[in-house]
């Protein structure tokens, strides 16, 4: 089992893995580590990966989304070495292989970032970034992000890249889209893309993902009794009908700041609603 996408096939429903990416997406090259140890609860789910080559490439991939840099190095380096004696004899494996240099790339550009040569480290990104479409695509193109000016050629490059990969179901790209368009005072056009999307969406899960997007953009707009509403009419169906586990925690992440957002205003049930969505929160949080 290979984690190259989960927006739209989940690889992995435990606790441990729901985290992973959270991780990932919060970290900041300050925060990154060399070598770590990790919380238990992903430790053990590291430690039930094989040990063949793709058992590497998902441990290092799970180092890297808790920024054990060394540690992720590595063990791609194992990955791809282990990977080039199978890759002849099996196209998966092939696949694999090219990911898993993507994979090393990326920790090679964070571990430059942390020394200091941002040149080079967006550089390194950047190559990842347009590349196949995987996870470390996803991973390199909401890294570099915040570290290119928003009016240069990379960033419209990179931009047309998380629109891609949005268009094809990778909510995390969404997100990171209509993130950009409220940090730049452009909500209104944030709304209108997600609710353009919404009217389109043809799978549970885009439906889901679309929504909870835009119950957050309509938060951040002061819009809260509409993103209140919107999330009290997800809520019912979460439970059993949202399978992408990432995408569960992304739901009680919204969720739980729309809450807090409406009890301010005196709402009782939003006020109850927000301690119960904290706490489900907390739970999936390893640290």
């Amino acid at each position: 089992m290979v984690k190259t996408r989960s927006a739209m096939t989940p690889l992995n429903r435990t606790t441990a893995a729901i985290v992973l990416w959270l991780v990932a997406v919060g970290v900041c090259a300050g925060s990154l580590r060399a070598n770590c140890t990790l919380p238990p609860q992903i430790q053990a789910e590291v430690q039930s990966f094989g040990k063949d080559g793709v058992g590497r490439y998902n441990r290092a991939i799970s180092y890297y989304d808790f920024g054990c840099l060394d540690d992720a190095e590595s063990d791609f380096k194992t990955a791809i070495e282990m990977l080039k004696t199978t890759s002849a004899k099996k196209l998966s494996d092939k696949v694999v292989l090219a990911l898993a240099r993507d994979g090393l790339a990326l920790v090679n550009a964070q571990q430059l970032l942390r020394r200091g040569d941002k040149a080079t480290a967006v550089a390194k990104m950047l190559s990842v970034a347009t590349g196949a479409d995987s996870l470390i695509k996803l991973r390199a193109l909401v890294a570099i992000v915040p570290l290119i000016d928003p009016q240069s050629a990379e960033r419209k490059t990179v931009e047309k890249e998380l629109d891609t990969l949005a268009a094809r179901g990778y909510w995390q790209a969404e997100k990171v889209l209509v993130q950009g368009d409220v940090a730049r005072g452009q909500a209104v056009a944030a709304s209108a893309r997600l609710e353009q999307r919404m009217a389109a969406v043809d799978t549970i899960h885009d439906a889901f993902a679309t929504a909870i997007l835009l119950a957050d953009v309509w938060r951040g707009a002061g819009r809260t009794l509409e993103a209140w509403l919107l999330i009290r009419r997800i809520d019912p169906d979460a439970g059993t009908d949202l399978l992408d586990p990432e995408l569960r925690v992304e739901f009680l992440r919204v969720a739980a700041t729309v809450a807090t957002a409406r009890a301010s205003t005196g709402d009782p049930d939003a006020a109850r609603a927000k301690t119960i969505y904290e706490s489900a929160l907390r739970e999936v949080q390893p640290r």
